[in-house]
């Protein structure tokens, strides 16, 4: 009979085209095996397509063998591939893949010695068996673009095609049915970990909540007994017990993150110490964090100082063995922005050309029935997209490759902590350290998966905490949340290194709305996204805030879910809150709308719940249908930018941190946050900053007594010697020696240091190229003043300033947003407008040149060549509205402008 015994498949990363969902169609007598390239990260997929599709999975690998004598050499291997025949087979053929990465040279290898001693549960077909690139013969030019193009150091796209002669799509091999009978391997389950230790986890909450000073009595003892209930019943008690261990561990030797996501929502998180945020303090609610509906284990993720993320991991190796714990991968896949440009750059169509398509990508969820068609859909039902098309058909190759997989990476932050050797589940690339399947592989065998990230916020304030004596990890848990001083950060606008609001929306809304306690800086955290800005739910807020409007409540229980963000539902437990309490929604309804608003699906999909909860709402909560329409309006809008509070307030309490040590620690925090920063370009900004507005002194670099990085000397802060081009830290502790007598001082070091170069030499640009405007306006032309700095620009008015490019984003009214809030309406003329970002020495601002000014103040030629960090223009403009943003009137390319004054 005829079979496909061993496909490659998209694993194969791109050196094979074919989707792992297709692979059912290529399952001759109900039996498909694939055997990838150097990998077994199609294994899991293959096992849940087996069981969607119901036919026989195989599971196998390719591997290079090399002769000894080729063992250290980049050439001179075959692939072989290899088959498990049954469970002990599949396993060994899993150790097999680990020893391959253990021999890593340029790539993973065996030995031919090392196929003496193969396991009989392994059947070697001999090198280069039953071989396929693509599916079809005329999938030929999809493999071509998918795996031919290769990008050049010019920038550019170069083709190396596989030059095989003969077919190279499937081809069916012939096999008798007592051959195929041998093959019974199957994926193997994992089992939860147990936890290693005393176990009792209520009695660990007790003992957490003495210890935090929490009295267990009335709603606390209410919520501790309901979550610890919920907890046992699903079994995920040692999972609790297994990540308060961990964090304890860590909260030894390094500040652990507040918290992060919705686990801020559980008390028993709270007391176990895997949280630092009182649920019931902040009203956040444990519904958002465990789903009463569902059976797999909750997400607990877990922010470690960026520097210790690795200690962490050390931790659960020691406790639970090497062989157990690993980190996660990550498959990359080509979404549908991604899929575009690549395709479009290998055909040789201008980037500029694919934006307007790109804008108009129909988005879906990952569980929609047409998650992976949103290309195709586009090109067939939206304007831009038909256009699109219809200038180069050629592109529809590229909605073919939507979703396939490109590559594979090391997950940010899961690691598998198992009950057995991980390669009873999986392959193991020792050479990346990590386990050869995703989030969603480890969730389909139950093995236990720990998010642990690393946040670089945490090393700075870390860094701050060691240049104060006396202050411990410990007390950022308890620091007043309530602070004046730190309240003035915020106020004051001192925000660079501030966490979260160095960005432009989060300081946009601060100016508006002001900082006066804790909970207006998780209201900014969670309004300060495209979503709450572009539906006018974060302008609502800002009115109702400063008192420019009042509020509407519709009821009691409205006012007590929604009373501090004024009767807006901003986050996604008022909603559920809303949806449970006022239109009596069963709590799986509830569910599925809070995953639907995690998903940012808006009023299509919530309105299949409208007539449920309006009735629920009359019925129950005594209320007219208009109260009960408004107020399911108000949550199904907002559905689709609703934030998760309980996020929130994690990381609004980071910021507050940040914000807390640079108020009352400005020189120890400056340090940290300069020797944290994420470039020399964010270092300047941060420096930039601390002179303005801090006023500090500051050295980029002096030898005499300069260390390593940034310090904080006689009253000024001293930049590093690895400030100085050419030197990093091994030269920088060389000289340290030389300059301390414990090393001979050499001539050329003494030269390197006589005029030493750095990054930090001009801070202010602006005024360093572009002084004369402000010393001398009369002589450039300027009349009226001086030009204003864009720090000052706030109140509706004119302003003219000066700025480099940072951004630049060309719009077309004629996109497909605009074009559906215009139902479907054209533009013939003056469609386009330009958004520019520019900033001085002060600040940064969005301007924007209209469709009316687009063409005549050459938005066009901006759009196109404007050099972003070199090029600098005088901009003449004014703000209308309460949102900061310039409405251009005029724009002078200074580059332009200085060139002509040197040929006159």
């Amino acid at each position: 009979m005829k079979v496909n015994l061993a496909l490659k498949t998209e694993y194969s990363f791109r050196q094979c085209f074919l989707h792992i969902k297709d692979i059912h169609k290529y399952a001759l007598n109900g039996v498909v095996g694939i055997a990838d390239y150097d990998n077994t990260f199609g294994h899991i997929p293959l096992y849940r397509e087996s069981l969607k599709h119901n036919f026989k999975p195989i599971f196998g690998v390719r591997l290079r063998v090399s002769r000894p004598e080729n063992m250290r050499k980049q050439t001179g291997q075959v692939y072989t591939t290899f088959l498990a025949k049954d469970n002990d087979g599949l396993q060994a053929l899993y150790k097999l893949i680990q020893k391959a990465y253990d021999q890593f040279y340029f790539f993973p290898r065996l030995a031919q010695s090392d196929l003496a001693s193969l396991h009989p549960g392994i059947l070697c077909l001999g090198e280069n068996t039953y071989e396929n690139y693509y599916p079809r013969a005329q999938d030929r030019i999809i493999y071509q673009l998918l795996a031919g193009s290769r990008r050049n150091n010019g920038g550019g796209y170069q083709y190396n095609f596989n030059s095989r002669i003969g077919p190279m799509q499937i081809k069916p091999m012939e096999v008798d049915e007592d051959f195929l009978g041998q093959f019974t391997a199957t994926i193997n389950h994992g089992e939860m970990v147990k936890w290693k230790g005393s176990f009792d986890i209520r009695k660990e909450c007790e003992l957490g909540a003495a210890k935090k000073g929490v009295q267990l009595v009335g709603e606390y003892a209410e919520r501790l007994d309901y979550e610890l209930n919920l907890i046992e019943s699903k079994g995920f008690a040692d999972y609790f017990m297994i990540v308060s261990d961990m964090v304890k561990a860590a909260k030894k030797n390094m500040l652990v993150g507040p918290s992060r996501g919705s686990s801020a929502g559980s008390l028993v998180c709270y007391l176990l110490s895997i949280t630092e945020i009182d649920p019931i303090q902040h009203k956040l609610i444990f519904e958002r964090f465990i789903d009463i509906n569902r059976h797999d284990l909750p997400d607990i993720d877990i922010d470690f100082p960026d520097k210790k993320r690795d200690q962490v991991i050390g931790y659960l190796v020691t406790k639970y063995g090497r062989n157990k714990v690993r980190t996660l991968a990550n498959i990359n896949r080509f979404m549908p922005k991604s899929a575009i440009g690549e395709v479009a750059q290998c055909l040789g169509i201008p980037k500029y050309e694919t934006e307007a398509v790109k804008d108009a990508i129909i988005e879906r969820s990952s569980a929609d029935a047409r998650a992976a068609m949103c290309i195709a859909d586009t090109f067939d039902t939206t304007e831009p997209g038909k256009e699109f098309i219809e200038k180069y058909p050629k592109m529809r190759l590229c909605a073919q490759i939507e979703g396939h997989a490109s590559h594979a990476g090391k997950h940010a932050a899961g690691v598998i902590v198992a009950t057995d050797p991980l390669t009873k589940y999986a392959g193991i690339n020792t050479h990346d350290d990590i386990v050869m399947m995703d989030k969603r592989d480890a969730e389909t065998l139950g093995l236990l998966k720990i998010d642990a990230l690393g946040l670089r916020t945490l090393s700075i304030i870390e860094d701050t905490i060691a240049q104060i004596p006396g202050l411990t990890f410990e007390d950022m848990y308890r620091i007043d949340l309530d602070d004046q001083a730190t309240f003035d950060i915020f106020n004051k606008m001192r925000l660079s290194g501030v966490f979260q609001f160095e960005g432009y929306a989060l300081q946009s809304l601060t100016r508006q709305m002001g900082v006066h306690r804790f909970d207006d800086i998780v209201a900014i955290t969670a309004l300060a996204r495209p979503g709450a800005l572009n539906s006018g739910g974060a302008s609502r807020f800002v009115k109702y805030r400063t008192g420019a409007e009042d509020p509407r409540y519709f009821n009691a229980e409205h006012h007590r879910i929604t009373g501090d963000t004024y009767g807006i539902t901003v986050y996604q437990e008022q909603m559920m809150e809303i949806a449970r309490n006022i239109g009596h929604l069963s709590w799986q309804d509830v569910s599925t709308l809070r995953r639907a608003a995690a998903k940012s699906l808006g009023d299509e999909f919530f309105g299949k719940w409208k007539a449920k909860f309006v009735e629920g709402a009359i019925e129950t909560s005594n209320m007219s249908k208009e109260d009960a329409e408004a107020i399911w309006n108000d949550i199904s809008h907002s559905g689709s930018w609703s934030f998760n509070k309980s996020h929130a307030v994690s990381y609004g309490l980071v910021s507050y941190w940040t914000a807390y040590l640079k108020a009352h620690y400005p020189f120890a925090f400056a340090v940290a946050s300069l020797n944290n920063a994420r470039d020399s370009e964010h270092a300047i900004k941060l420096l930039r900053d601390m002179v303005l507005n801090e006023g500090f002194e500051y050295v980029p670099v002096d030898p005499k007594i300069s260390g390593i990085q940034w310090t904080a000397q006689g009253g000024k802060l001293i930049g590093g010697l690895t400030n100085i081009h050419g030197i990093g830290g091994k030269k920088a502790e060389m000289f340290i020696d030389m300059r301390e007598g414990r090393r001979k001082i050499t001539p050329s070091f003494w030269k390197m240091l006589e005029d030493p170069k750095t990054d930090f030499d001009v801070i202010f640009p602006t005024m360093h190229h572009w002084g004369i405007f402000w010393n001398d306006p009369l002589s450039t032309g300027l009349v009226d003043s001086k030009p204003d700095l864009i720090k000052d620009i706030e109140q509706p008015g004119r302003y003219t300033f000066i700025g480099c490019l940072r951004d630049r984003n060309l719009r077309d009214l004629n996109e497909y947003t605009f074009l559906k809030n215009r139902n479907g309406e054209l533009i013939e003329e003056n469609n386009l407008y330009l958004n520019l970002t520019v900033e001085d020495d002060t600040d940064s601002i969005i301007c924007t040149i209209n469709r009316w000014r687009f063409e005549s103040l050459g938005g066009k030629k901006i759009a196109e060549s404007g050099k972003v960090g070199e090029d600098w223009y005088l901009i003449e403009g004014e703000v209308k509205g309460s949102w900061r943003k310039i409405d251009v009137t005029g724009i002078i390319h200074l580059n332009e402008w200085r060139e002509q004054c040197r040929r006159s």
